[in-house]
């Protein structure tokens, strides 16, 4: 079956709904499907996602305001590849897609990461107001998919919150990673990094994500510099970049924590399992996530997380499993549970075992295509 998976975004740049695409592309090659992404152009010449992929990637300059160039690209890439359904991952993706739906009927599937329903269907929580006319077209859009995928059952529930007449064609599938990108290393591995980072006989706590106000990074340091009243050797390494970093430099002089706290800025995807594992424990405070991936990869790579309890993160984490579910806006309690697990080795060590397990069992890229690709079948075949 020839499948075309539609994003803007897509690896080497970081975001949920690019590693959503490449996870499901993979996925479904290995199934044996036809799979082709058609996503933007990158800047980036040499590009060993696109290298390395056993599926084609196909690149195309689409712009915010070039209309007729983006149906020209999107029109002659349908023609050429000729597939059997489309699946539309990611916003600006599913925004450029909803002006073609009516000169160019095909069948497509929608999949929902969160947050954007609120910027498509609530000015007064959404990330950017949309046109009325706009916001019109995109709900023709979505009502006339052929499926709809959430992502978890919380953004289920937002979808159907905005567009109830959709219940019958939404479906949950949860992400899933390649566990082979995220391995446990060796000990003496783990040392020779941590020494070389200047990390020996230190405690690490880790942060992946974004580095804006959604992620909750305000309430992590003040939780942070409670912690090191308790566990004065802890370090906090952030890896990402956004535009909250000049703020939260600030805030970190501010609260005499800078020399604890490591912003690593971007690293690339293949190399993040090295940060995974010479950290002792994860930490993602965001105040909105629906299904992140980090959470995934970190317990991939055998360490407990402490996440919010939001969105689709308790479907994901369960307290004293592989990790714990704390209030993303009280740094009292993330303190709590900071000091909790990284003074008992053994809890830890325990939930990162479990959490391994739990990726491998469920969580995994071959799963989220498997149940992808049940879906597109069942629809073929009706």
């Amino acid at each position: 079956m020839k499948i075309l998976i539609y994003t803007h975004e897509f690896p080497p740049y970081h975001g949920g709904a690019g590693i959503y695409a490449y996870e499901l592309a993979n996925g479904l090659q290995k199934l044996g499907q036809d799979v082709c992404v058609l996503t933007t152009v990158n800047n980036i010449k040499d590009s060993t996602i696109d290298k390395n992929a056993e599926f084609k990637v196909i690149h195309r300059s689409f712009g915010k305001k070039s209309i007729r160039r983006n149906f020209l690209f999107f029109a002659l890439t349908l023609l050429k590849e000729r597939p059997d359904i489309t699946m539309v991952v990611e916003c600006a993706a599913q925004m450029q897609a909803a002006r073609f739906r009516r000169i160019l009927p095909y069948p497509y599937i929608i999949t929902v990461h969160g947050s954007e329903i609120w910027s498509y269907f609530d000015s007064q929580k959404g990330y950017f107001n949309l046109h009325p006319k706009e916001a019109k077209r995109l709900k023709q859009f979505f009502l006339g998919a052929h499926q709809l995928i959430s992502v978890c059952n919380s953004t289920k529930e937002l979808i159907l919150e905005y567009l109830p007449e959709l219940a019958v064609k939404t479906t949950v599938v949860h992400n899933g990673i390649s566990p082979e990108l995220f391995p446990i290393m060796e000990k003496a591995t783990i040392e020779e990094y941590r020494s070389a980072l200047g990390l020996q006989n230190k405690k690490v706590l880790l942060c992946v994500s974004r580095l804006a106000r959604s992620k909750g990074y305000e309430i992590l340091f003040r939780a942070f510099k409670k912690v090191l009243k308790f566990l004065p050797e802890t370090m906090l390494l952030i890896i990402g970049n956004g535009p909250e970093k000049d703020n939260l430099e600030t805030l970190a002089k501010e609260l005499d924590c800078s020399k604890k706290i490591c912003f690593l800025g971007e690293i690339p995807r293949k190399k993040l399992y090295i940060y995974y594992n010479i950290s002792d424990l994860f930490i993602l405070t965001s105040q909105q996530e629906a299904f992140p991936f980090v959470c995934l990869e970190a317990n991939a790579c055998g360490k407990a997380v402490i996440a919010g309890h939001i969105g689709g993160i308790p479907e994901l984490v369960t307290d004293n499993v592989n990790g714990m579910l704390v209030t993303p806006d009280n740094p009292d309690e993330i303190a709590d549970q900071i000091v909790n697990l990284l003074e008992n080795n053994t809890t830890c060590n325990i939930m990162g075992k479990n959490a391994r397990k739990l990726v491998l069992d469920e969580f995994t890229s071959y799963n989220m295509a498997k149940k992808t690709l049940k879906i597109i079948q069942n629809l073929m075949e009706g």
